[in-house]
C-alpha cells in the first residue's frame, strides 16, 4: 500500500506540532514548579491541544492562563516568543 505524499506531510506536521507542544509544556510546568508526574501531565495536555489543531495563540493562552492561575508572572509576548524558539528548535 502506498501512502501519498500529503497523508506523509500531514502527519509530520502533526508530529512536529506535538513535539513542540510537549517541550513548550515541559518548560512551562517547570516554570509553573510542576515535578515528576505532574510535569509530564501538563506536557501532554499541551501536546495534545497541539496535536487537535489549536493554532499558537491558543497554546500560548492557555499557558498563559495557567501561569496566571499559579501566580507566575510573564507577558503573553514572552510566552510566544518562547513557543517560537521551541517550535523551530524541535523542527
Amino acid at each position: 500500500m502506498r501512502v501519498s505524499h500529503d497523508k506523509v506531510t500531514e502527519r509530520r506536521a502533526v508530529e512536529a506540532a506535538i513535539q513542540s507542544g510537549a517541550t513548550m509544556g515541559l518548560w512551562a510546568a517547570s516554570r509553573l514548579g510542576l515535578t515528576g508526574f505532574s510535569a509530564l501531565t501538563y506536557a501532554l495536555e499541551v501536546a495534545t491541544l497541539a496535536s487537535e489543531g489549536a493554532n499558537d495563540d491558543a497554546i500560548v493562552a492557555k499557558v498563559a492562563e495557567d501561569f496566571r492561575g499559579h501566580g507566575v508572572p510573564v507577558a503573553a509576548h514572552s510566552l510566544r516568543s518562547k513557543f517560537r524558539h521551541r517550535k523551530t528548535a524541535s523542527a
